[in-house]
């Protein structure tokens, strides 16, 4: 997870926003907040869920703030200031969750296509080389045949 910056509010949208939902699931997932009434943790943990994918912080993120601020003894004003930031990257770190690296991207492509020829009807069995024709020399990548039966 990433680390909470502030100041966050009310109407702010982006990654940053995205990231403070995160971390506030978190701690509703793990009962950190609300962890004697679990039909309001369910309740505030969807509202969350629906305000994250637009990455707005609403009324749902506002009141989750303002439910860490008051368990943590904090003043609860529903905005991420450097307190508030400050406690809730301090239980990320602790939970072995902060800045670790995002899950590698797994770098394979697919490349799919037709080869067709003005001249002849079938083009099967034809020799097809991927080619990466990047800053440098051509790097080949890949080697096909093409099928012997037209599509």
């Amino acid at each position: 997870m990433n680390k909470i910056t502030f100041p966050l509010k009310r109407r702010m949208q982006g990654p940053p926003v995205a990231d403070l939902q995160d971390a506030l699931q978190v701690c509703l997932d793990r009962r950190v907040l609300l962890h004697n009434d679990e039909g309001a943790r369910r309740e505030l943990a969807a509202a969350l869920s629906r305000e994250r994918p637009e990455q707005t912080y609403g009324d749902a993120t506002a009141k989750a703030v303002s439910v860490f601020q008051r368990e943590r003894r904090l003043q609860p004003t529903g905005e991420v200031d450097q307190p508030t930031a400050n406690a809730i990257n301090a239980l990320l770190r602790e939970w072995g969750l902060l800045d670790q690296p995002p899950e590698p991207i797994p770098k394979s492509y697919r490349v799919e296509g037709q080869v067709v020829s003005l001249v002849s009807a079938g083009v099967g069995g034809l020799r097809v080389v991927i080619v990466d024709k990047g800053v440098g020399s051509d790097v080949p990548l890949a080697e096909a045949t093409t099928d012997p039966e037209p599509a």
